[in-house]
């Protein structure tokens, strides 16, 4: 397959691909906003009881079995390679999660919305590789008529065993735009639950350099205008005494090629996949994780309703 080279992040891709991935290095911004405009009217319409059946209907349509390019061994393998190596130079510990398939927005299917499916996408990847019990709950053939409440269920039917995901939503506040310190410490409160929920606070931060593969699901990973997935988090020994964190996202706007072959060889992946804490600029954001189990009776009840803990420096 012949490959070009990126003008602007230096990747190889496919030539077939090159203005696409060019081009996406401009867009984040168009995307937030159609993101969030989406997001507007599927809200109005909830709260309203009125519904746009076209506009719903046909995203229902497009959330249907698409091609998928699937990487050899698996990106959290390849991720886990780069990462050893890279320990062998710093003193490091990262945590990742288990196997996560990457889905990759379609520019021509996607636009305004599709980051979302896609992170779901990722996040039932896992479930599938990872939880027997999932595939069932997942994909059920019969499905009960329930009472419908929202303009998606009216096209969705909620099936009765859904996965005992907690839809914990924890918001993270960074604080008014002039409170220095509510700037400064929002970020690092979010970096710490990160490293919290992956290492079950049960992995503490050593001198010694070490790659841990958890048994904690992805998170999915929401700010105004875009969500990504968050695979792991990665902490790095300063010389001057300082810890030094990266979360480890994968993001559906990058294009799953692209991220194979980074990792593959060892050249480019940091940029793709690694976020610091000073590219935490948003004033909020929000994380949802699964927990183990399937649920059933009076607990499928009550996870019915979503709950979300807001902290505000």
């Amino acid at each position: 397959m012949e490959s070009s080279v990126c003008p602007f992040c230096h990747l190889s891709v496919p030539s077939s691909e090159l203005q696409w991935h060019a081009n996406s290095h401009f867009e984040d911004e168009d995307k937030e906003a159609n993101d969030m405009e989406l997001g507007n009217q599927i809200q109005i319409a909830s709260s309203s009881g009125s519904t746009d059946v076209v506009s719903i209907s046909s995203l229902i349509g497009l959330q249907t079995r698409s091609n998928f390019y699937h990487v050899k061994d698996g990106l959290i393998s390849l991720l886990r390679n780069c990462l050893e190596l890279e320990a062998r130079h710093n003193s490091s510990v990262t945590i990742l999660s288990g196997y996560v398939d990457h889905f990759q927005s379609l520019p021509s299917v996607d636009v305004g919305w599709g980051c979302g499916w896609r992170n779901i996408q990722m996040l039932s990847s896992h479930l599938l590789a990872h939880r027997k019990e999932a595939r069932k709950v997942l994909f059920v053939k019969q499905r009960n008529a329930v009472r419908v409440s929202g303009p998606m269920d009216k096209y969705v039917h909620r099936q009765q065993g859904l996965i005992k995901g907690r839809h914990f939503c924890h918001s993270l506040h960074n604080g008014k735009s002039d409170n220095s310190k509510g700037k400064s410490e929002g970020p690092q409160v979010l970096i710490d639950w990160v490293w919290n929920y992956f290492s079950d606070k049960g992995l503490t931060i050593s001198g010694s350099s070490q790659v841990v593969v958890s048994d904690r699901a992805p998170l999915y990973f929401q700010h105004d205008g875009h969500s990504r997935t968050i695979i792991g988090i990665q902490v790095k020994h300063q010389k001057n005494g300082t810890n030094q964190f990266n979360l480890l996202i994968l993001d559906p706007s990058d294009g799953t090629v692209a991220l194979e072959r980074s990792l593959k060889t060892n050249v480019g992946w940091q940029k793709l996949i690694k976020r610091g804490v000073h590219t935490l600029k948003k004033p909020q954001y929000q994380l949802c994780y699964i927990d183990p189990g399937i649920a059933s009776g009076e607990e499928l009840n009550e996870l019915k309703t979503i709950n979300s803990i807001f902290f505000e420096l």
